[in-house]
């Protein structure tokens, strides 16, 4: 528990005194995400229609929670979602205006729809009684000082599913 505050508390000053610039993006295949870990995400939620089951299409919500201690603002995320390594889910959304976290709150990031489900809604329902998902973002955008994050991943994040008939 001593290192994790340690190290919030290292990236926080390194966030934002460090660089004045973005950050270059991490090259040969090692990422930034690779090298923290910050777990982000403490429960998704998935909806699902009717017409999930011909558009294949659902809407997510999920709850961040900010470890640091100075607030995040997170620009843009894009990500998949997986069970044992099978993609079923993936999404690109921009937060506007930037979505804030201040430091040691958990907060839920609204629906976000047209997320697409890319082993199509049937192959999907298998899942839901497994109850978690695996993420793993492809891009954070987060503004304490624009700094892309690649790579973050995340295993067995809780995982609800519901079902909107109206």
């Amino acid at each position: 528990m001593l290192f994790q505050a340690w190290f919030a508390l290292f990236l926080s000053t390194f966030f934002t005194g460090a660089w004045s610039s973005p950050a270059p993006v991490v090259e040969r295949g090692l990422q930034l995400g690779d090298l923290i870990k910050l777990n982000l995400v403490t429960k998704i939620n998935a909806i699902l229609t009717l017409d999930s089951l011909t558009n294949n299409l659902i809407s997510v919500n999920f709850d961040i929670h900010n470890p640091l201690l100075l607030p995040l603002a997170i620009q843009k995320i894009s990500t998949q979602a997986s069970l044992n390594g099978t993609v079923y889910a993936t999404f690109t959304h921009t937060f506007s205006p930037l979505y804030v976290i201040n430091p040691g709150k958990t907060v839920n990031s609204g629906n976000i729809s047209n997320v697409l489900l890319v082993q199509g809604a049937f192959n999907s329902l298998d899942i839901i009684p497994a109850g978690i998902l695996d993420i793993k973002n492809d891009v954070v955008l987060i503004e304490i000082v624009p700094i892309p994050i690649n790579g973050l991943k995340q295993a067995s994040v809780p995982t609800a599913y519901s079902l909107n008939l109206a």
